[in-house]
């Protein structure tokens, strides 16, 4: 899912349609994660005002979901990752194949997370 500039999600199913809804009604995290499960989307896209998911303040670049589960669970993601984590493990589980956290400040991280090797935030694959 992304944001547009006129305050609507949209997002882009497995066999190529477009969902789209206002950013407003989807003030939830647990919303956009089950609104992509339940299109089958392929991936879903967080644009945030951090980087990706940190451990000890450096950013993690590509985890699994199990690793992800475990960071929640020790502590290791705090504050409001916890909120996004577990929408991301819903969406996961409802069949969403990868969830990318990155930076919506960042000119361009759209394109730098999707079309690069490494990547800029924090790409979260199913196990």
């Amino acid at each position: 899912m992304r944001l547009s500039n006129n305050g609507w999600w949209s997002s882009r199913t497995s066999s190529g349609r477009f969902f789209v809804i206002q950013a407003a009604a989807a003030s939830s995290n647990c919303l956009l994660s089950l609104t992509d499960s339940a299109l089958r989307a392929e991936k879903l896209i967080y644009l945030t005002d951090v980087p990706g998911i940190l451990d000890n303040g450096e950013l993690v670049s590509e985890i699994s979901a199990a690793e992800l589960s475990g960071k929640i669970a020790d502590g290791t993601i705090r504050g409001g990752m916890v909120a996004k984590s577990k929408s991301i493990l819903r969406a996961i589980e409802g069949g969403v194949a990868s969830v990318h956290i990155i930076d919506g400040r960042t000119p361009h991280s759209v394109i730098a997370e999707l079309f690069t090797d490494r990547g800029v935030g924090t790409l979260v694959k199913r196990d």
